[in-house]
């Protein structure tokens, strides 16, 4: 075995272990989204969902695998309530359900960690992420200036047609 499939299979077996990752935003929607999702025949858009994980740990829930091991991750500020349904009303989507996270502490443990990861990488934002991980529990849902916003939507048959 190669030494670039060793390292490989290490990073992927971390990943796994560490899963949804350092980025305390993606922990702090995976806590409180994992609720919303569901089994069954299900259609999902995962648009502007910062690295993909929790796209991944919803297709999980069926327990089939995905081997999209890409990484990486996006923020865009300034979605609102109000832009989604702008946004997806036109198309003929429906919100049902939208829900806020990431309350000002969450976003000063971010701002600690993520410079640390960005320019020295996992190895050293480790331990800084584990110094703060226990104050992710003083995270809550739908604060007053919330830092990411989760809609669920439903397609309006008629507009499917058209």
């Amino acid at each position: 075995m190669s030494s670039r499939s060793v390292r490989d299979r290490i990073r992927l077996s971390a990943k796994r272990l560490l899963f949804p990752g350092l980025d305390l935003h993606t922990r702090c929607r995976y806590r409180f989204l994992s609720r919303y999702f569901r089994v069954g025949d299900i259609d999902t858009l995962d648009a502007g969902c910062g690295n993909g994980a929790l796209s991944y740990a919803a297709y999980r829930r069926e327990g089939r695998v995905c081997t999209d091991e890409s990484v990486g991750w996006h923020v865009r500020d300034g979605y609102t309530l109000e832009s989604y349904q702008a946004l997806l009303e036109p198309l003929g989507f429906q919100i049902v359900t939208s829900a806020e996270f990431g309350s000002p502490l969450l976003v000063k443990l971010v701002d600690l960690i993520q410079p640390v990861l960005s320019e020295k990488g996992a190895a050293f934002a480790l331990p800084l992420f584990l110094l703060t991980w226990p104050l992710q529990f003083f995270d809550y849902p739908n604060p007053a200036v919330p830092f990411s916003l989760y809609v669920q939507c439903v397609k309006n048959p008629q507009a499917q047609e058209q």
